[in-house]
């Protein structure tokens, strides 16, 4: 007889969505990650400091909320943006198996197109942001994330879809 496997949401699988905040000049809005004290022996994590970044983090998980509200909130968390559910759109997906922890990871890709540039107010998260023109960063290695760096190239590559 078999022996049956229970897995949990949280062994399985997360979620993270960050957002391309681009302003009425398509410029994406690209942060720059705060120095990160890593925990030596405990922290697996590369170490990020002063890495480009797009607003954004884990989301849905032990939360009531679902991934593009909890986008939105990162969002607001990380640069004090505020935006509505219906002005957020899914542009970029991808999934992935990270070892460490043995789960599989969703990457969510926003596009958030607004008729302003907005005033941005850092959390402690980030140090230093810039409005940079998408078409610019489309196909170079400037975004430290490869996963944004795709999704960058995805949006420049369907410019009727997403109105660029």
């Amino acid at each position: 007889m078999d022996e049956q496997v229970v897995l949990t949401h949280q062994n399985v699988y997360f979620t993270v969505a960050n957002i391309l905040v681009l302003n009425e000049k398509n410029q994406l809005l690209v942060l720059r990650r705060s120095e990160w004290k890593k925990i030596p022996g405990t922290d697996y994590r590369p170490d990020l400091s002063r890495a480009t970044d797009l607003p954004g983090g884990i989301v849905g998980d032990d939360r009531s909320e679902d991934v593009t509200t909890g986008a939105l909130r990162e969002l607001f968390e990380e640069t004090g943006i505020e935006a509505s559910f219906d002005q957020a759109r899914l542009a970029y997906a991808e999934t992935s198996y990270r070892e460490h922890g043995e789960r599989s990871q969703a990457r969510l890709v926003y596009l958030l197109k607004l008729d302003d540039t907005p005033t941005v107010e850092l959390s402690w998260e980030h140090e230093s942001f810039e409005w940079l023109p998408i078409a610019e960063l489309a196909g170079s290695n400037y975004l430290h994330s490869s996963v944004h760096r795709r999704a960058v190239d995805y949006v420049m590559a369907h410019p009727t879809i997403f109105n660029i």
